[in-house]
């Protein structure tokens, strides 16, 4: 059952053996995380700018699969990507553009109407951001 509003969530951090970041949330596997290779990272760990889109990404699907439940349609499947750009801009470096792309694959896509575009809408993590995430994603049956 869901709890009442605010909701409130903490992340720790401390330093890794590694000296790379440890993140704990809640009783969750730790997450370390380490620059990206972009700067002078390993490729190896998760980073922010990764740990950023996937947290775009698995909202936007938990958005969906919410929306799917009221309208009364099975979400069956999904198939999705998440990309960002990262730009020197006046105001330092930004993520200019992210776009969510793949394929939604329900069991009545004529019942699903505005599926796709809800979840964007309804996103917190999306709608927490200065970069508004594009959409190429197509509501699909699956055969």
């Amino acid at each position: 059952m869901s709890q009442a509003f605010p909701h409130r969530y903490h992340v720790a951090l401390k330093r890794h053996p590694s000296e790379l970041c440890e993140l704990q949330y809640n009783d969750a596997v730790p997450l370390v995380v380490s620059p990206p290779p972009e700067f002078d990272g390993p490729s190896d760990q998760w980073s922010p700018e990764g740990a950023l889109l996937a947290a775009v990404l698995s909202c936007y699907v938990a958005t969906a699969k919410g929306i799917s439940r009221h309208l009364k349609v099975a979400l069956v499947d999904y198939e999705l990507d998440c990309e960002g750009v990262l730009e020197k801009t006046k105001q330092g470096l930004r993520f200019t553009d992210i776009t969510i792309s793949g394929k939604i694959y329900v069991d009545q896509p004529e019942k699903a109407g505005r599926l796709v575009e809800s979840a964007k809408e309804y996103c917190l993590v999306s709608n927490a951001l200065n970069v508004v995430p594009r959409l190429e994603v197509e509501l699909c049956q699956r055969e």
